[in-house]
């Protein structure tokens, strides 16, 4: 059933349907419509994180990237909040940390995320803090001795130090 009322400034037809249905909904905005001062998502990932409209790479490293851009800082730090798991927040001067924070739904690779006011630009840095696997079925004494050490912590050879 469609009720239509007429009006000369607008058009103000309504659907019962759609009205009733709208009604018990939450009003929110819709999926690819940005909030004021939301970033978008650009197709480029960096450990899976998507890189944020305004932002490029600027240095790559095995286990870093830092991004860096004309974005304003709450904007940026609004979008990682968005994009990043994690407990810890740390303000450092011009800096917030996400300290332990896990991109994504993969749990298993841990990340230091620093967002940070640069002068001109804002910058993005993400290291992957993963702690490596120990080999399984290893004595205590066996990994001592993998990692150059006897069991007390000091160096199997001394001479190597010097």
């Amino acid at each position: 059933m469609l009720l239509v009322a007429s009006s000369c400034s607008r058009d103000d037809r309504v659907d019962v349907g759609t009205a009733a249905s709208s009604s018990t909904r939450p009003s929110a905005s819709p999926v690819d419509r940005l909030a004021p001062d939301e970033l978008a998502e650009t197709p480029q990932l960096v450990f899976g994180f998507p890189v944020p409209q305004g932002m490029r790479v600027d240095r790559t490293f095995p286990d870093e990237v830092k991004l860096v851009g004309h974005v304003a800082m709450h904007r940026l730090v609004a979008y990682t909040k968005k994009h990043v798991k994690t407990s810890t927040i740390r303000f450092r001067g011009k800096m917030l940390v996400f300290e332990q924070a896990h991109i994504g739904q993969d749990p298993s690779n841990v990340f230091r995320v620093e967002v940070s006011d640069a002068g001109p630009m804002t910058s993005l840095s993400i290291r992957n803090v993963t702690r490596p696997k120990a080999p399984p079925n290893l004595s205590e004494a066996e990994r001592w001795k993998r990692a150059g050490r006897n069991p007390d912590g000091t160096p199997l050879d001394p001479a190597a130090l010097k």
